[in-house]
């Protein structure tokens, strides 16, 4: 994938860090509410079955996360590579990997809570999830695809990068591409 003006996001340990950190502390605090802590009087959250089904959900789905984010914090590769043939997309557990600009049909963005997202449409996208090698990976590929209208989404989260410039590089790259198509 060389090109001219080809950009390398690395993958920010310090942002990964502090997050694994955060999912750690998540599965702690699940951990901790399974073992009956803290009892209260709210008639619907000091249910037991209902914390007990809680606290298994945060251990995990945190659990998950610490896995994802303790092997992209020993991951070397560039987090994003973009370049005049296309984008590599490394940045999180669910990975793309080449997207050509051929294949690319718009770049939007959704937010979920506070987190933002920049979603790349595509021609296929059934390809990019069938591509995904874990079956957890494909469905959340499918997810993002049926609810937010793209399989691949990317979030600066763990990138050397804020989310307008990343978003801002990605539909540069792609107009300069169309231009020249």
């Amino acid at each position: 994938m060389e090109g001219s003006n080809q950009i390398e996001i690395p993958l920010s340990k310090f942002k990964l860090t502090l997050l694994l950190v955060g999912s750690i502390a998540f599965v702690a605090f699940g951990a901790w509410t399974m073992l009956g802590v803290p009892k209260g009087t709210h008639p619907i959250l000091s249910n037991p079955i209902l914390q007990y089904a809680m606290s298994v959900l945060c251990i995990v789905f945190f659990g998950f996360t610490s896995y994802f984010y303790f092997k992209k914090i020993r991951d070397t590769s560039p987090g994003l590579v973009i370049s005049s043939e296309g984008v590599f997309d490394n940045s999180s557990g669910v990975n793309a990997g080449f997207i050509p600009w051929s294949d690319v049909t718009d770049i939007t963005e959704f937010k979920v809570f506070k987190q933002k997202f920049v979603c790349i449409g595509v021609k296929n996208p059934q390809d990019y999830i069938d591509r995904q090698t874990s079956v957890l990976k494909r469905q959340a590929m499918q997810l993002n695809h049926t609810t937010y209208g793209a399989a691949i989404s990317i979030a600066a989260n763990g990138l050397e990068c804020n989310h307008e410039r990343l978003k801002s590089l990605l539909k540069q790259k792609h107009s300069e591409f169309k231009k020249k198509a």
